[in-house]
């Protein structure tokens, strides 16, 4: 089937989120790293263009194809995956702020008021119970924790009353989500291999904390904050030995769901090594931030050769159909 608006997933909004944390991570790299400042300026602007684009596009699915529309917001693993069009509004916003403040600032609130709504209308579908295990995902924790990686948009833009706020919402979602996103991961039937890269959404959380609560909250930092870092390359290193036949995997929008991850462990990285300022730590915060941005650009060209062989918004494959058993006759 050709490729179409019709098949655009909500979840595309995780490559704006992929790219745009590229952008607050290289501005920060700049600082700790001495990484050169026009490279986080051009993902800035790239995510912005990237965001305008995708917000025509997805506006074109609702008024062309709203019964598709319709289907994916009201499905249960799948709706969580609209809380990334937010996300990636608020990661904007914190790019946006140097090149122009007045359009950061509506674009933040805006981000405010629409995860807000997309959180209060998931609770109310899922609260009701009865949800199958396997519409359990990763994007149940980008619905609730995403007020955390909004938080380093608003940090970005001077926002850190609001930027508390939300990161207070998602913090205290995480030890729910992550277990019940664990538990689902280990326990559950296996994601399609087209939805594994979504594994990766596991690290936002632990590496956000580290990274984010002495910049929210003025402190130093701590060894419980560490201790978060600490795990969490752990956590990557386990992904990545899970992810060694990923050559195999077919290419979906999914895969923008290990991007920001990425940024997110480099950004802790870059706390831990300011806080620290050991030649190890500042080695664990090249590398991190090297991978972040090596995820981003394979993702970022694969994208866009899949769209110029019409190969990006198809069908789904229809599930395969068991055949028959053969009787012998009698």
């Amino acid at each position: 089937m050709a490729q179409s608006v019709r098949f655009m997933p909500a979840s595309i909004f995780g490559a704006v989120m992929g790219i745009a944390g590229l952008a607050l991570v290289s501005r920060n790299a700049g600082r700790v790293l001495g990484v050169p400042g026009w490279i986080a300026e051009a993902w800035a602007l790239l995510a912005i263009a990237l965001l305008a684009v995708l917000i025509v596009a997805w506006l074109r699915k609702v008024l062309v194809h709203p019964d598709a529309a319709r289907a994916e917001l009201t499905h249960p693993g799948q709706l969580a995956f609209a809380s990334t069009l937010p996300t990636a509004m608020a990661l904007t916003a914190g790019a946006l702020g140097p090149h122009w403040a007045a359009g950061a600032s509506v674009l933040w609130w805006t981000s405010i008021v629409l995860i807000l709504a997309c959180q209060a209308y998931a609770l109310g579908l899922w609260l009701r119970g009865g949800v199958d295990l396997a519409n359990v995902n990763t994007g149940w924790m980008i619905m609730m924790i995403g007020p955390v990686p909004m938080a380093a948009g608003g940090v970005a833009l001077g926002e850190l009353e609001s930027a508390r706020f939300l990161f207070g919402i998602g913090i205290i979602a995480t030890p729910f989500m992550m277990g019940l996103v664990f538990h689902r991961t280990i326990v559950g039937p296996a994601l399609p291999p087209g939805m594994r890269p979504t594994s990766f959404v596991l690290l936002v959380p632990p590496a956000l904390a580290c990274a984010l609560v002495p910049a929210l909250w003025n402190v130093p930092g701590h060894y419980l904050l560490d201790a978060l870092y600490y795990f969490d390359l752990v956590l990557c290193a386990g992904l990545l030995l899970a992810s060694r036949d990923a050559a195999r995997w077919p290419f979906t929008p999914a895969w923008w769901a290990m991007t920001f991850p990425l940024d997110a462990l480099a950004s802790a990285g870059l706390a831990y090594a300011q806080q620290s300022g050991t030649p190890l730590a500042l080695a664990l915060a090249w590398v991190t931030w090297l991978l972040a941005t090596a995820a981003v650009v394979l993702v970022l060209v694969r994208s866009v050769l899949a769209a110029s062989r019409g190969a990006l918004f198809v069908a789904p494959p229809a599930p395969a159909v068991a055949a028959a058993p053969v009787t012998k006759a009698a």
